[in-house]
């Protein structure tokens, strides 16, 4: 699947969107949030990766949640989080 989303093929956008929201290990999250917020042929492709990331960053693994921030340009992986 990475390759094909790699290549811009549409067809796999919502595949791509299904793995960010429901896995949270950060050897699939990463490829695949820097290939969406990268993506020249994806219109709007970063903010998307953005909305999905607020959205599913709950869900990860501190770890993997500050990783991928890092990688959309968000500050200190936080997003998502409620304040206590």
């Amino acid at each position: 699947m990475y390759g094909d989303a790699q290549a811009g093929d549409t067809a796999v956008r919502s595949g791509v969107e299904d793995m960010l929201r429901a896995y949270g290990r950060m050897k699939y999250l990463r490829p695949l949030y820097r290939t969406l917020s990268r993506s020249e042929r994806w219109a709007g492709g970063r903010d998307l990766a953005v909305a999905i990331f607020k959205e599913a960053a709950p869900r990860y693994h501190a770890v993997a949640r500050k990783m991928c921030a890092v990688d959309l340009g968000l500050a200190g992986g936080d997003e998502g989080q409620e304040e206590a």
